[in-house]
């Protein structure tokens, strides 16, 4: 049960907002947001109240309130279904904020000790905005990361899973922007310390002209979740599965993504999610479904798909490619 929802039956989010605080107001509302999440008032699939009702209880601009949405749910913490209003995303990122929400303690414990000397809220922030800066300036400058990923809900999940264990700002350069050398993608591309892709990109992005000399590119390879390997395994010879994406291409490609897994010994059929939309009866004769993430998602609010053996297809990074990645990172920031 949405425990927000259960002590606060209109839906109004515990925030508050300072104006004359040095922390613009969007920062405000959306790292109160996260500090919901990071707590458990606002939990995994609970719905957010509308920007115009957001905002009419902030006494703020809706744009604001719309801007903050739409950066919450660029960066993973949020996910927006059109005609159904904006929840908390099943990430990796909401689930290490979750996990990982250790500094938030420490933020608190240090916001009491400073009330006890009489700073303000305002105060507080605007120094601990000045420390950071300051500690981060006494650093190296951060590294440039790009990772290239085709510009799809599952290309925009990868990224996340990567952003998610890194740890660091990563530019994200759609596939479609980089062959059409987009200014800004390649400006981004000839900048950067270290490229980062997918096995499925590697090649291509190798032999690709424009990235300047001697440009690093790192490959990961993608692979199904172990629940996803776990039920297709177990299902009996010419068993029926059917792979469901928010396009064609996407299910194909999570197809495929099974069959280099080596899963050979059932039939693998694929579909768009529009189409199961419009012929849900079709169902019926799959031994087990399978969709992805963000097609999971729109299947959740519209509830037509009631089948015994519905999975996830999750996607995981292989562990080492990871550590790879994350001893190079080590490796840059050291130099």
């Amino acid at each position: 049960m949405n425990k927000l929802a259960a002590t606060n039956p209109t839906n109004a989010l515990p925030i508050q907002i300072d104006p004359k605080a040095p922390l613009a107001i969007s920062a405000q509302i959306a790292e109160q947001i996260k500090l919901l999440i990071a707590f458990g008032a606002l939990q995994i699939g609970d719905a957010l109240p509308p920007t115009t009702t957001l905002a009419k209880q902030l006494q703020a601009n809706h744009n604001t309130i719309a801007g903050v949405y739409s950066s919450l749910t660029d960066s993973g913490y949020l996910t927006a279904q059109r005609g159904k209003g904006t929840f908390v995303a099943d990430t990796l990122c909401v689930q290490n904020l979750i996990k990982n929400n250790r500094h938030y303690l420490l933020l608190r414990q240090a916001f009491t000790a400073a009330q006890e000397i009489n700073i303000s809220p305002a105060e507080f922030a605007g120094a601990a905005y000045a420390q950071a800066v300051m500690l981060s300036g006494a650093q190296s400058n951060p590294l440039k990361l790009v990772f290239v990923e085709e510009q799809s809900p599952s290309g925009l999940e990868l990224y996340h899973l990567v952003q998610a264990e890194v740890g660091l700002s990563i530019f994200f350069a759609g596939w479609t922007d980089v062959i059409a050398q987009q200014p800004e993608v390649m400006n981004q591309l000839r900048s950067a310390d270290l490229v980062i892709t997918t096995t499925a990109y590697a090649a291509l992005m190798a032999h690709m002209s424009g990235l300047g000399q001697n440009k690093e590119i790192l490959a990961l390879e993608v692979r199904p979740s172990v629940e996803v390997l776990t039920q297709a395994s177990s299902l009996p010879q010419d068993a029926q599965m059917l792979i469901i994406g928010c396009d064609r291409a996407e299910a194909k490609r999570l197809k495929q993504m099974l069959k280099e897994a080596g899963i050979s010994h059932i039939q693998v059929q694929t579909a768009a999610l529009e189409q199961i939309q419009q012929h849900p009866q079709k169902l019926e004769q799959f031994d087990a479904l399978c969709c992805s993430l963000p097609a999971q998602v729109q299947l959740q609010t519209t509830k037509m798909i009631h089948h015994p053996h519905l999975t996830v297809f999750r996607l995981r990074l292989d562990p080492t490619h990871l550590l790879v990645l994350k001893a190079r990172i080590n490796s840059l920031q050291s130099n």
